[in-house]
């Protein structure tokens, strides 16, 4: 992944109120621009894109904890393969609880519904466990061909 920064800069006029004196102040900023590299990746694609859909799927620290209990049974390509009900009971939490997180996660881009019981990581944000640069770099064009990115 290639994280790029482009700083930009301003100048500011600032008027003292008290005494009317002027100042010239230089304000910059960066822009922030991330691409992805898969062949330079050794870790999970992108932290920060998780905690962004983790923010805007979760809404309390049981959707938390059922968010990671989900993801982590991704398998080496990426798929998540679940009975919710059986997964619901032995995590400890309803079926409805977990049914609502796998909506949330698939209505963010998150997960990917392949057929009922089996979905699929977003490669553009998830990397499993086990899971090979290859594997990401092929199921992120295949990805990107079917969301037509």
């Amino acid at each position: 992944m290639k994280v790029e920064y482009i700083k930009e800069s301003k100048d500011r006029e600032l008027v003292d109120t008290y005494t009317g004196e002027v100042f010239n102040q230089q304000v910059s900023y960066s822009k922030k621009t991330i691409y992805y590299n898969i062949k330079k990746l050794n870790v999970k694609v992108s932290f920060m894109d998780i905690m962004e859909t983790m923010e805007s799927v979760c809404k309390s620290s049981k959707d938390i904890y059922i968010f990671g209990k989900i993801l982590s049974k991704a398998d080496r390509l990426n798929e998540i393969r679940i009975n919710i009900s059986s997964y619901s009971k032995d995590i400890g939490v309803t079926r409805q609880q977990v049914t609502t997180m796998f909506k949330r996660m698939v209505d963010s881009g998150m997960l990917t519904r392949i057929e009922k019981g089996v979905y699929l990581a977003n490669p553009f944000i998830y990397k499993a466990k086990g899971c090979t640069s290859e594997t990401i770099e092929m199921l992120q064009k295949t990805y990107k061909k079917e969301n037509n990115e």
